[in-house]
């Protein structure tokens, strides 16, 4: 009897183990049949956008959204979804094979909506896109670039003219309000097609980002960072009133600087960008990245880097083909602003060169470029494509606010410079207020738009032009102008753009400073110590923690494993 039991129970394992190949098989099958798909597509719309943006180009643009129609129509397919939810469902005992699944899955889940909805969004973007690179800015009747506008914000002390700067920086925001709500109203209907209360919650946990837990880390830096930004915003109001000659209380907007500002003369005798205009920004950070032991010549001769009329207004890195050879659209200038630019996007494009290429697309088997050898595209040759297609976004942020952040760091600038110890303490003197100002002043205007966008899709026909005020309030300590009512929110770039990203810069910052607490100790040294320049010893660590792993973990895991511990806001104040 018992032999009979055990035959029985052999069968029946036999033929569960045979099912569970079948279907492990079959996804498989599902995953490369959507590769297949994906790859050249993608591909296509990479080169498009590229194209586009070189040229400033609306027929381009369009062309863009057209490809991007086609892939949200590949996720849209409820024959496919169904499939791929049972594979969800499934426990495959192969880890790539179940990280690609629920890539793929919750790509599916984000297209849901009937196919005029998603079609309606990817030309509302289109249309959005348009609005924002086309418009003109006008001061005293002028066309102006928002160069100049910025020019004046770091510069001027005529606080008449300051104040019509401003003005038209924000002129944008009542032009483009209407085409941007309905842009809301349509990304909330795709988010109840797949069933989220809105767009902010869907957007978060589809790329594995719980909502509850990005805004208690988002608060618990709040908590801790606040008492220091209110420390420096009474130095820099005090710092305000002498230049305006006028008390606290009739600061406005406009006396401020922007938040992207890293410190010029207005407020301070000495303007970081002295200090970079007698060097080439690009070749320091060449030879910086190289001697980590990345490669990055061939990126900078892919890129567009230089001054030229109608050229894209945002910076940007993009890796057309997937397989390493990432390019970068800036306007690089000789001063701490493009270094810090430079240095940022560089941490972008190694991070799509470092990807291991072998994962399988959704977390590619691409080749290497046909110009390039081996050693000169650090890849880990095992990832599957759909979990190469980019790291987790805060991570991808963080690695390139690691590398912005040395602009202002004394050791990183005297050795890259070979400036002496008394150079180097000048340095840090003249720096280190204006260093604290700006980060924190930065991340609460991030704050300010990342609690703006969330109570925007939860409630979109609330009166958003007063929630806007009260945010800046709060966070950013800045009073709303009085009788002002216009819709200032609907002038920012990301939120237009690029929604449901900005917490990604806070998230990146508390993570750039974490990681630098990391290669420190894996170098048992201090951060003060930290040897940069020809030191391939960060570049292996980068590699190997970070940059080759894609989207085989999910962010929290992957920072616990890549510096020892969850994402902790200590370090960013420690580094204050």
């Amino acid at each position: 009897m018992r032999q009979i039991i055990v035959i029985g129970l052999f069968c029946s394992l036999m033929l569960g183990c045979g099912k569970a190949y079948r279907t492990e098989q079959e996804a498989q099958l599902f995953l490369d049949s959507l590769t297949a798909l994906l790859e050249p597509l993608e591909r296509q719309a990479m080169q498009t956008y590229w194209e586009a943006a070189t040229q400033n180009s609306d027929s381009l643009f369009e062309q863009y959204s057209q490809l991007e129609i086609r892939k949200s129509e590949i996720f849209s397919n409820p024959v496919a979804f169904q499939k791929i939810r049972h594979f969800h469902e499934t426990a495959f005992r192969d880890h790539l094979l179940n990280r690609q699944v629920a890539i793929a899955y919750n790509e599916f889940r984000s297209n849901l909506a009937d196919t005029s909805v998603l079609h309606d969004i990817a030309r509302q973007y289109a249309v959005l896109s348009r609005e924002y690179n086309q418009f003109q800015r006008m001061l005293d009747g002028v066309r102006v670039s928002p160069g100049r506008l910025r020019e004046i914000n770091a510069t001027s002390s005529d606080p008449v003219l300051r104040q019509k700067a401003w003005e038209a920086s924000k002129a944008l925001g009542k032009v483009i309000e209407a085409d941007f709500r309905k842009q809301v109203t349509l990304l909330n209907q795709l988010a109840h097609s797949s069933g989220f209360r809105n767009y902010y919650e869907m957007r978060l946990i589809l790329q594995e980002e719980e909502p509850a837990e990005i805004e208690a880390v988002i608060e618990q830096f709040h908590t801790l960072a606040q008492p220091h930004y209110t420390t420096v915003k009474q130095q820099l109001d005090s710092i305000l009133c002498g230049r305006f000659h006028i008390r606290a209380d009739q600061l406005q907007p406009w006396h401020y600087l922007e938040p992207y500002m890293r410190g010029t003369s207005l407020i301070s005798a000495v303007n970081p960008d002295d200090y970079y205009r007698n060097q080439d920004v690009i070749a320091t950070a060449r030879r910086f990245f190289n001697g980590m032991g990345f490669n990055v010549d061939e990126i900078l001769q892919r890129s567009d880097l230089g001054e030229r009329d109608n050229k894209y207004r945002a910076a940007f890195t993009i890796d057309i083909s997937h397989n390493g050879t990432a390019q970068i659209m800036a306007t690089i200038h000789n001063d701490e602003s493009g270094m810090r630019s430079i240095l940022h996007e560089l941490g972008h494009a190694i991070h799509f060169q470092s990807l291991n290429y072998e994962l399988p697309y959704l977390l590619l088997d691409v080749p290497y470029p046909a110009h390039s050898s081996k050693d000169k595209i650090y890849v880990n040759k095992e990832l599957p494509y759909l979990l190469r297609n980019d790291a987790q976004m805060l991570i991808f942020e963080g690695v390139a606010a690691f590398f912005q952040d040395l602009t202002l760091n004394p050791n990183w600038v005297q050795q890259m410079f070979g400036w002496s110890d008394a150079q180097r303490e000048e340095f840090r003197a003249n720096t280190t207020f204006l260093n604290r100002l700006m980060k924190l002043s930065y991340l609460n205007y991030v704050q300010v738009l990342s609690r703006f966008e969330k109570a925007l899709y939860e409630n979109p026909d609330q009166d958003l032009n007063r929630l806007w005020w009260d945010y800046v309030g709060k966070y950013q300590q800045i009073r709303r102008p009085a009788n002002r009512n216009q819709p200032d929110w609907a002038a920012n770039y990301h939120l237009l753009l690029l929604p449901l990203y900005y917490h990604n810069y806070i998230m990146g910052d508390l993570f750039a400073a974490q990681l630098a607490n990391a290669i420190a100790q894996d170098q048992k040294v201090t951060l003060d110590q930290l040897r940069y320049l020809d030191n391939p010893r960060i570049g292996h660590f980068l590699r190997e923690k970070i940059l080759s792993r894609g989207k085989l973990e999910p962010w929290n895991e992957q920072i616990e494993k890549a510096t020892g511990e969850k994402l902790n806001p200590r370090y960013f104040i420690e580094q204050l």
